[in-house]
């Protein structure tokens, strides 16, 4: 239901062809009672102004009511940009045609003289018919878009109504889609190569324009007559589109093939990843067996004896390590009382320590001022505590699992206690063992392999009062 609208200087189309015999009166803002009135109320209405005749047309076979026709040459009038109630109007219909269609005359001013400019651009005029057919739930059309190229463009079957039109819009449409040419020169050349062979030829048009006419086997045709796509300017935009064609369609086909080696890529990546996580589970269950017959082997092979704690004390007091008085080596171990492990959930039990620790002569030349090494030349590679500390976290983290650990008070040293109950103290130059067990005896035997280095104090140290003796284990810890 595409809008025709014409332009007219009187109003005798309204008595000679609205108003027709055979003709229906639907309505308008006119009051009149004869067909020359209607004309002579209309034109002075208008006072040497254009009268427009705009046409409806349903699609054949289709029928409206009066009323409903009425609605609909309203809403056009909307959509022009002309309000339907504000401006003198006459409305017929003609029923005895092929298609049921109305007619309408209308003046673009309002009744209190108001000049309104209407919309009546081929593109609005496409516009409203789109926006009109769906409003009324008919097909919507399909126009030609500038903005959007193609090589075939849509063209209105109103404009193929002549032999010489439908052959050159065939010779188009076929040149356009089995071989589209790059130039003007190509297309007259496929033109002349068809079996009817069609001529195209620069000419100026009405408008004293360059243009483009095609001689056919039924006549001549301006290419502008089949529309708007046909014109010059739009078909030298499809002659770029055709010649950018082969680029473009090599460029979407590396990009499906680089799409594809992505997919294969990362299939490879997945594989591996798989085969990576495969090997460190089973790297992982073979070191927690080596493990577990290392710690073993360990708790057996170091378990400490009777006689074996009774000669290590006499090479203790052999060297003059000072003992207090009264207590016993293993009494001395049971009554530290442990105030260094009070986070823990075991507490250390009464049993013999294990020392790893440096020659005996040099600890008791040491005795009596705090267990620490600042850097001198004798040390000059010395570590901070924070270092040696995170190197001692590391070897605990790779050899064992379920262990917690707290430094203790005014010295530098950790205590470190396992699941198992096992515990002990692990200082720059030493460990102690607190409770026996396979951990303890493993860690014993992991860091009695590694040399101890000295360790720069970063912390603050008392300056009234030495630590205790390395040996000592009492409320000091």
């Amino acid at each position: 239901m595409r809008a025709y609208t014409e332009k007219h200087s009187n109003a005798r189309f309204v008595e000679d062809y609205i108003f027709r015999e055979g003709a229906e009166f639907i309505g308008g803002t006119l009051i009149f009672t004869t067909k020359r009135a209607a004309r002579l109320q209309l034109e002075e209405l208008a006072a040497g102004q254009e009268i427009l005749h705009t046409t409806l047309s349903l699609p054949e076979g289709l029928h409206m009511a009066r009323q409903e026709w009425l609605q609909v040459v309203f809403i056009q009038l909307e959509l022009m940009g002309l309000p339907p109630l504000e401006i003198p109007s006459l409305i017929g219909r003609h029923a005895d045609a092929n298609c049921d269609h109305v007619h309408f005359a209308h003046i673009p001013t309002t009744f209190v003289g108001t000049l309104i400019k209407p919309r009546l651009s081929r593109r609005d005029t496409d516009r409203n018919h789109v926006q009109l057919a769906k409003r009324l739930g008919l097909p919507a059309p399909i126009y030609f878009d500038p903005k959007t190229p193609t090589l075939r463009p849509p063209t209105p079957r109103r404009k193929l109504n002549s032999p010489a039109r439908m052959a050159l819009y065939r010779a188009m449409t076929e040149i356009f889609e089995n071989d589209p040419p790059t130039s003007i020169e190509g297309l007259k050349a496929r033109l002349r190569s068809r079996s009817e062979p069609i001529t195209l030829m620069d000419a100026r048009n009405s408008h004293g324009i360059y243009s483009y006419r095609y001689r056919t086997a039924h006549g001549e045709v301006w290419g502008g007559e089949l529309g708007e796509a046909w014109q010059p300017r739009h078909l030298h935009t499809r002659f770029d589109l055709a010649m950018a064609l082969p680029a473009s369609s090599l460029a979407l086909s590396i990009r499906h093939s680089k799409d594809k080696m992505k997919e294969a890529i990362h299939a490879a990546h997945t594989e591996c990843a798989k085969c990576n996580l495969a090997i460190a589970r089973s790297r992982i269950h073979h070191q927690g067996n080596r493990r577990e017959n290392r710690r073993a082997d360990a708790a057996d092979r170091i378990a400490p004896t009777v006689g074996e704690r009774q000669d290590r004390a006499r090479e203790t007091d052999d060297v003059g390590a000072l003992r207090p008085a009264g207590r016993t080596h293993d009494a001395r171990a049971h009554s530290t009382g442990h105030e260094g492990l009070s986070g823990f959930d075991h507490r250390g039990s009464a049993g013999p320590r294990r020392t790893l620790e440096r020659p005996r002569d040099t600890r008791a030349r040491e005795r009596g001022r705090p267990e620490t090494h600042l850097a001198t030349p004798e040390h000059p590679g010395a570590l901070s505590f924070g270092s040696w500390l995170a190197r001692t976290l590391n070897i605990l983290r790779q050899n064992f699992q379920d262990w917690r650990w707290k430094r203790l008070p005014k010295r530098l040293a950790i205590v470190v206690a396992f699941s198992a109950g096992d515990q002990a103290i692990i200082s720059p130059r030493e460990v102690q063992v607190l409770r026996e067990g396979p951990d303890a005896a493993l860690l014993f035997q992991i860091l009695e392999r590694r040399q101890f280095e000295p360790v720069v104090a970063t912390d603050p140290q008392p300056d009234t009062q030495p630590l205790p003796p390395a040996d000592e284990c009492g409320p000091d810890f």
